[in-house]
């Protein structure tokens, strides 16, 4: 038994040791002016803002490539729907029966949110509209305009409900970015619909 606790002292020692050489090596390497990791440079302000055009880019098509594929499903009847966006989830009504749309879920400047279809009297569907978390439609209206350039159409005046919105027409297609009591949201249809 005593050589056993011995000899575990003994590898304890050399383990305590060697830790001991480890350590001062790695500070005599970080110390030292030659060692890669201490001559790395700073990322720059430059670098910095490169990765974050980057990616505001990235999110930017991302956002407009999922707003296209919103407007693809006006339209189209629920077979074909259940084809787009990972096909969604039925909608239907209380009664059980009654196919209202289908829900889907995307991920739209930055937020993942969940869209809705609603189909018209044909079985077709008629608009998409998704909620947005930021009650300031300002935030978003700033990153359609860079998507699409200036709204087409806007109402400024707060109608009885309090609702005021802008709207951009692109490829026969209306998106329109509702604000209404801090409440944001986004509603695509076709161009000459009804609101």
């Amino acid at each position: 038994m005593k050589k056993v606790i011995a000899m575990l002292l003994v590898i304890c020692m050399a383990c305590i040791s060697l830790a001991a050489c480890g350590s001062q090596e790695a500070s005599q390497t970080v110390a030292s002016p030659a060692s890669p990791a201490a001559s790395a440079a700073p990322e720059t302000p430059a670098a910095q803002e490169s990765t974050d055009v980057e990616t505001e880019a990235g999110a930017e098509n991302e956002t407009k490539t999922a707003l296209e594929e919103c407007a693809k499903l006006i339209g189209l009847d629920d077979t074909a729907a259940a084809e787009m966006l990972g096909g969604g989830q039925e909608n239907v009504a209380g009664d059980g029966v009654t196919l209202i749309g289908r829900i889907y879920k995307a991920n739209i400047f930055g937020e993942d949110v969940e869209i809705s279809s609603a189909y018209d009297d044909n079985g077709l569907v008629d608009n998409v509209t998704f909620m947005l978390s930021d009650p300031e439609a300002s935030v978003y209206c700033e990153q359609l305009e860079e998507i699409y350039g200036e709204s087409s159409d806007s109402q400024d005046t707060p109608s009885e409900s309090g609702a005021t919105w802008q709207e951009w027409s692109k490829d026969g297609f209306v998106i329109r970015l509702w604000q209404m009591y801090g409440l944001t949201s986004i509603e695509i249809r076709a161009a000459g619909g009804q609101p």
